[in-house]
């Protein structure tokens, strides 16, 4: 068997392994989107979708919570249409 044949069952390995992967993942998916945190991004990223949010100097002043995960939300959101189950 030559090289080829080596190269063409990895890939079908690999195209395995993220299929059984991603079985995996939707099988053990929460039903809802919980967590401690949850209402607070979900507050952190309605504001954050306000464009005077970001040019509020003010805006995080007394905000101790990360800024990355809520923007990823809104991104999530915005091109879900506000799904709120793709963000899981």
């Amino acid at each position: 068997m030559g090289s080829r044949g080596v190269k063409r069952r990895e890939v079908v390995w690999l195209v395995s392994g993220l299929a059984v992967s991603a079985a995996l993942q939707l099988m053990l998916l929460p039903s809802r989107f919980v967590g401690p945190d949850t209402m607070k991004f979900l507050e952190i990223a309605e504001k954050q979708s306000s464009t005077s949010f970001w040019s509020d100097p003010q805006a995080f002043d007394g905000n101790y919570w990360s800024v990355g995960y809520p923007t990823f939300m809104v991104l999530v959101l915005r091109v879900s249409h506000g799904a709120i189950g793709a963000v899981q």
